[in-house]
């Protein structure tokens, strides 16, 4: 896979790890789960996110664009 199907992935499943606890936590399907477990998460999340920025920021550099064409082409 290339740098930009990385970054998305990495983005998509950021966002998963960010908003799903406090969804879920927000609606009380998870009413136990503790304040560090949550941190915990919402950290690895943001984590995730900046990793993902990173690699876009790779494959924008190298020319690969996100719709699939090379810049300047």
């Amino acid at each position: 896979m290339s740098q930009k199907h990385y970054a998305i992935l990495l983005k998509a499943l950021g966002l998963a790890v960010f908003l799903v606890p406090l969804f879920m936590k927000g609606m009380g399907y998870i009413a136990t789960i503790s304040a560090a477990t949550m941190i915990s998460l919402i950290v690895l999340g943001v984590i995730l996110l900046i990793i993902g920025n990173v690699f876009e920021a790779k494959a924008m550099r190298a020319g690969a664009n996100f719709d699939g064409k090379k810049e300047g082409k």
